[in-house]
């Protein structure tokens, strides 16, 4: 019989899924650490350039995190800029999510996601900002496959 396989410390259990193409549960474990925070008041008038913004608000990496913040925030882009101002107090912290997906016993998938958690004049959002973009569901399907099919 071989050792079973368990998460790295510090990693918490979130889910465990049934996948009935391979008739077989995965479970999925998580750590999330502060990866960075900032707090500044952003004053952005109409027609600013979204790169202008990344450059400036350098917690956030991509612009496609930008570009979903700012879309939550209902700041509107048309091209490469936006079409509304935005002003107001940006508190952000930055999570790195380091992920293990288990099956059989044995680590089938490890990844990692940034999180970013954006309050903009006290209004929360939440955008992927980086890292695996599957769902926790997906990762599990392929944590199943990857352990039945590489062994």
């Amino acid at each position: 019989m071989t050792p079973m396989d368990s998460p790295s410390p510090g990693y918490n259990f979130v889910k465990t899924k049934y996948n009935s193409t391979w008739n077989q549960y995965g479970s999925l474990y998580k750590k999330t650490t502060v990866s960075d925070t900032t707090y500044i008041d952003v004053q952005f008038s109409a027609g600013t350039a979204v790169a202008t913004i990344l450059s400036v608000i350098d917690i956030i990496w991509t612009k496609g995190g930008l570009t979903t913040l700012l879309k939550a925030f209902a700041i509107t882009i048309t091209g490469s800029v936006i079409d509304t101002a935005w002003y107001g107090i940006l508190d952000a912290t930055k999570y790195l999510t380091q992920i293990e997906v288990f099956s059989q016993g044995k680590l089938g998938l490890r990844s990692e996601q940034y999180i970013l958690e954006a309050k903009v004049n006290g209004v929360p959002k939440q955008v992927h900002d980086g890292g695996d973009g599957r769902t926790y569901d997906q990762m599990i399907d392929d944590a199943i496959y990857n352990v039945i099919i590489l062994g």
